[in-house]
């Protein structure tokens, strides 16, 4: 056993030193530089210097290739076969949400969304002369997978402050947002002001 430990530090360490070399000259990673049977034969070219926070992963011919590190808030990202990337956080970014069911366009006191990976987060808030029994929107990206369903954050119906939730469904396979005065679907009336607000999550 001690004779197995000394001969994998000297392993490390002659590894060690072809790292420091840099170079253009590939690094061959196997079995003879480890220990037999330990990992599988790799090639890593180290073309550049290494840098803190930087990356190495398998490509699809069986080499390692270099990720830079990302920068400061960013998340490591998998695109499953394909090479993992950096992804940001994301940023609120205004868009026309196309409100119906109010006499004319309502104030739009937000209209915004962003999206982290294959989440997208919608925030609006409308309030206007209601003519319709319907209130409803459009998102900003289509909704895959199931309904995603919220209840509001505050609502009015014919100018009165709603004490039940008002309820904010996004539509499967498209991108159209339904809204009614509670969660179990009853319509607005189409009179008096009308106001939804919310924020929604769902999947992109």
């Amino acid at each position: 056993m001690d004779n197995d430990f000394t001969d994998l530090q000297n392993r490390i360490g002659a590894l060690e030193q072809k790292l420091a070399q840099g170079g253009n000259a590939a690094l061959l990673i196997g079995q003879q530089n480890i220990l037999p049977g330990a990992i599988k034969t790799r090639a890593l070219s180290p073309t550049t210097a290494i840098g803190v926070g930087d990356l190495y992963y398998g490509d699809g011919d069986g080499n390692f290739t270099r990720l830079g590190a990302g920068t400061k808030g960013q998340f490591l990202q998998t695109q499953g076969a394909a090479a993992p990337l950096w992804q940001g956080l994301g940023s609120w970014t205004n868009y026309d949400c196309q409100p119906v069911g109010w006499a004319a366009t309502p104030t739009q006191t937000i209209s915004q969304y962003y999206t982290i990976g294959n989440l997208c987060f919608v925030n609006i808030d409308a309030v206007g002369t209601s003519n319709a029994t319907n209130a409803d929107f459009t998102a900003p990206v289509a909704c895959v997978g199931a309904d995603s369903g919220v209840a509001a954050s505050f609502a009015k119906d014919n100018s009165i402050t709603l004490t039940t939730p008002a309820g904010v469904f996004v539509r499967a396979g498209g991108t159209t947002i339904n809204t009614y005065k509670d969660m179990s679907g009853a319509a607005w009336t189409n009179s008096g002001t009308k106001q939804v607000q919310f924020t929604v999550i769902y999947r992109i």
